[in-house]
């Protein structure tokens, strides 16, 4: 039988919350994450009006959570 994690993770590692300040892919497009949506049969996060999920979450980049810098 094969676990499968269904909270997908940054490229970083952490998990997607709320307030967090992410940079997405090459874009180098900053946006804060609105909403976490975790009770449905898919993981997504809400950004700038836009639902972001499955593999998309491996191109972003924590740039700080709930205000505070994460180091590199």
């Amino acid at each position: 039988m094969i676990d499968v994690d269904p909270t997908p993770t940054y490229a970083c590692g952490n998990t997607p919350q709320a307030g967090d300040l992410i940079e997405f892919g090459t874009r180098h497009r900053r946006m804060i994450v609105l909403e976490v949506c975790d009770e449905g049969p898919r993981f997504s996060i809400n950004c700038a009006g836009r639902e972001y999920h499955g593999g998309a979450f491996g191109l972003m980049v924590l740039i700080a959570r709930h205000g505070v810098p994460v180091k590199s």
